[in-house]
């Protein structure tokens, strides 16, 4: 929804930012990570609703237990490139704003790996 927001408003972010839509956070599959990294994208963010506005209840405690859960799996390499970020949505230009700080951060680690 803060992708709408951030579309409506005509805001600028990363345009090799891939965004799949799912009901709730909380229904994100681990192996979609997984599969991610291992296809070559450099990060993974996941934007959820705030705690306090789930309809689905605990979709936000389920989505944060499973990307600590990944982190440790994938490891300290891949740990800063599976990030969680909430927001509401009207906060397009949160949205744009984190969209596009996680890029310069991935390019960043990415530089330094290097």
């Amino acid at each position: 929804a803060a992708a709408d927001d951030a579309g409506f408003k005509k805001l600028y972010y990363d345009p090799n930012t891939f965004i799949v839509r799912v009901p709730c956070t909380g229904r994100v599959d681990t192996s979609f990570i997984i599969k991610s990294i291992e296809l070559g994208f450099d990060g993974v963010m996941v934007i959820g609703c705030r705690r306090n506005a789930c309809r689905y209840i605990d979709g936000v405690e389920k989505i944060q237990k499973k990307i600590q859960l990944m982190k440790l799996v994938l490891g300290k390499k891949y740990a800063d490139r599976i990030i969680l970020k909430h927001m509401n949505a009207v906060e397009g230009n949160k949205f744009a704003e984190v969209i596009n700080e996680f890029y310069n951060q991935l390019n960043e680690a990415i530089k330094f790996e290097a």
